[in-house]
């Protein structure tokens, strides 16, 4: 596979533990703040983030219940709790990354409970894992700078800087 596509999912995966880790340190006021045009409160997103490029992975080979451990508690999941689930989730990615090409015209079906087929593009896919993770953590930081505090530098800059 593409280096230039790991590395993209492995600032994706960087990302998220910084977002989880800039929220780790808000108080519990802070962590439920909403605004305006985002997803919901910083700990909500976090969780929305991880469960949603947790579907997209499982599409490519891993199941749905690999992520049971932090998906069956929803409810009561804490940000530290978060963080074990991104690197496991950072991992899984690099591992289908590493391994033979993706062909991005695969086509992958999601049969639900209802009994109806929704079908997804293998490109599409991991360019939505990419999409939706960058716009929902860019939500977080307009929440956390909305409080008057500064918000952590997601950027691939940001990840160069730190030697991913």
């Amino acid at each position: 596979m593409s280096d230039a596509l790991r590395d993209i999912f492995r600032h994706n995966a960087w990302a998220n533990t910084r977002a989880i880790e800039a929220c780790g340190a808000l108080t519990e006021a802070q962590v439920a703040a909403t605004l305006i045009g985002t997803f919901g409160a910083p700990q909500e997103t976090l969780k929305h983030i991880l469960g949603a490029e947790s579907f997209y992975r499982s599409m490519f080979g891993i199941p749905q219940d690999h992520w049971g451990e932090w998906t069956s508690r929803l409810e009561t999941l804490s940000i530290a709790d978060m963080l074990p689930w991104a690197e496991k989730l950072g991992a899984a990615w690099d591992e289908l990354l590493a391994g033979p090409e993706v062909d991005s015209e695969e086509v992958f079906e999601q049969h639900r409970a209802d009994g109806t087929v929704r079908r997804f593009r293998a490109g599409a896919l991991l360019t939505q894992a990419i999409h939706h993770g960058n716009v929902h953590r860019e939500q977080i930081c307009s929440i956390i700078t909305s409080l008057g505090l500064e918000a952590p530098d997601l950027s691939a800059y940001a990840y160069e800087r730190e030697g991913r």
